[in-house]
């Protein structure tokens, strides 16, 4: 199944997509859909999938952690964001 950001994303990731992420850093949602959204349960849930479901899948440690890291990267751009809009 084929994830995209704007549609299958939480309500925050959704929500900034559009304000500057689509805009600003556009391989960002094909990274999302290729790489952290099939290790969640997505469409039901958002969640990541238990270490040993995406251990038989073939998931490494390292893509799990790649996933969880972009994460937090899109949380630190989106305070990045909001900081330089309240300047301007």
């Amino acid at each position: 199944m084929a994830y995209i950001l704007q549609n299958d994303g939480d309500s925050f990731e959704k929500h900034y997509w559009t304000l500057f992420l689509s805009h600003y850093f556009p391989s960002y949602g094909d990274y999302w859909s290729n790489s952290v959204a099939p290790l969640t349960n997505r469409p039901q849930n958002i969640h990541f999938k238990s270490s040993s479901v995406l251990t038989a899948e073939g998931h490494t440690p390292e893509e799990i952690c790649l996933a969880q890291i972009h994460y937090t990267l899109f949380k630190h751009l989106v305070r990045a964001f909001e900081i330089i809009n309240k300047l301007t």
